[in-house]
């Protein structure tokens, strides 16, 4: 599971600098121990499920695009159907809110400008003029592929932060010190039917 790190650093350099729990002097530093990392709102971690529809007739990937995701794990499950993606998305319920976001990306750089969720009607219509006297030619379809994000609303990510606050003082009145991280996501999962798993183009890339 990735976390993203809360940097305590600075705060823990002004605790010293200005004392802490009757007067704790900056020479004292050295005889700090440190106890190694310690993971705050684990014990928040909660599981749901997304869904998000899918055109079966079109190339597309599953990208995370919320920070500090961990791997992505994709399952072939033959109760979905073959125009659905099931997320199932472990995550910290008092930190952040997930949520699934797709794009349709034109492929062809030369042609076709990637664009989100729309296609002009000039573009899809549109025919270039021909010579008098033959029939235009018509156009050349676009290229497409659907991306689907795993973003998340934070929602309360000072209560993490506070926790920390006060482990963090503990710490200094006992003379020691933590690094500390919260935890935001845990492990996804991508439930697909065969035909989705053969439509998905980065099937190795998570």
């Amino acid at each position: 599971m990735k976390r993203r790190i809360l940097y305590v650093g600075i705060f823990l350099a002004g605790a010293l600098l200005m004392g802490a729990g009757g007067g704790i002097a900056l020479a004292e530093y050295s005889s700090f121990e440190y106890l190694g990392e310690r993971v705050l709102g684990q014990e928040h971690m909660a599981v749901t499920e997304l869904m998000a529809e899918r055109n079966p007739e079109l190339p597309f990937t599953v990208r995370g695009g919320g920070w500090d995701q961990g791997k992505v794990e994709f399952v072939v499950d033959d109760t979905v159907p073959d125009d659905r993606l099931i997320f199932q998305v472990e995550y910290n319920d008092q930190a952040i809110t997930p949520y699934i976001d797709k794009e349709l990306t034109k492929l062809d750089p030369e042609v076709w400008e990637e664009t989100e969720n729309w296609l002009s009607q000039e573009e899809v219509d549109g025919t270039e003029a021909a010579p008098e006297g033959e029939t235009p030619a018509a156009p050349e379809p676009p290229v497409l592929r659907e991306d689907f994000f795993l973003w998340a609303y934070v929602d309360n990510d000072l209560t993490s932060v506070w926790q920390a606050k006060d482990e963090l003082l503990a710490d200094l009145k006992a003379r020691s010190f933590h690094t500390y991280d919260v935890s935001y996501w845990g492990t996804i999962t991508v439930r697909m039917s065969e035909k989705a798993a053969g439509d998905l183009v980065n099937w190795q890339a998570y």
